[in-house]
């Protein structure tokens, strides 16, 4: 592969001193679009752009980008964390008939308590806040649950790449309001959880002689596949395994 290293950002590369792309002249594709600054934010992709300077793409201009707290970069996530609590049961039942020489094997597999809670925390406050579907503020507490939620950014950077703290001024400044990201539903700080769901496992090995073995294995043989609902969303899923069977031979020398 043959790689070349950039030319250096130059504030004179586009009419206006503003913005460095490359190739330099007008082409129908263009793979390096950036603003000259202290601090260039450059773009490097294949999506054809012809934007240019008070005339951007898409036709909205947005001069600030939004510094928020670990949301998995979502545009729609509100919460930072989350707690879980679960129990699970691995209960194991092994005989032994010499006579026979055979070994017998059940194992009962269950989870007994599966609960998980979104969490979204900073500086020992809720960072998000329940708002209407038009993103007005309702007040109350995230962890009641049932309310569309929003975050403001705790930084922003500006179009010279400077990062700034957001704070109230910001946040009633109408020019900083596409900053506001609001849930994609009402349920994101619901307690979730599901009811217990079990599986079974058989195994006998039957010892033939002193240096072979069969072995006949069946998990979740009764076949146990309940759907368990979501007590977040009353979305239902089956979280144990399909029945299924083999047999394996061993041999010992």
């Amino acid at each position: 592969m043959l790689c070349e290293t950039l030319p250096r950002l130059e504030a004179d590369e586009y009419p206006g001193g503003l913005w460095y792309y490359e190739p330099h002249t007008y082409q129908p594709y263009r793979y390096v679009l950036g603003r000259v600054g202290r601090h260039p934010l450059v773009c490097i992709g294949i999506n054809p752009s012809t934007a240019q300077p008070g005339a951007l793409d898409g036709g909205e201009f947005y001069p600030y980008v939004g510094v928020y707290l670990d949301n998995g970069g979502s545009s729609n996530v509100t919460y930072n964390g989350r707690k879980l609590h679960a129990l699970d049961m691995n209960l194991t039942a092994t005989t032994h008939v010499p006579s026979i020489r055979m070994v017998i094997s059940l194992r009962l597999e269950a989870s007994l308590v599966k609960r998980s809670q979104n969490l979204s925390e900073y500086k020992g406050r809720e960072y998000a806040f329940n708002v209407d579907e038009d993103r007005n503020p309702t007040g109350g507490s995230i962890y009641d649950g049932d309310s569309y939620t929003a975050i403001w950014p705790v930084a922003y950077i500006d179009l010279d790449g400077n990062r700034h703290p957001f704070t109230d001024a910001e946040k009633n400044d109408p020019a900083f309001s596409s900053l506001l990201l609001r849930s994609g539903n009402a349920y994101s700080f619901n307690g979730d959880g599901y009811d217990p769901y079990f599986s079974a496992n058989l195994s006998i090995t039957k010892e033939i002689g002193d240096h072979v073995s069969v072995s006949f294995y069946a998990n979740n043989f009764t076949n146990s596949r309940p759907f368990v609902a979501s007590y977040a969303t009353g979305v239902k899923a089956v979280f144990t395994p399909d029945f299924y069977y083999g047999l394996t031979v061993r041999l010992k020398f």
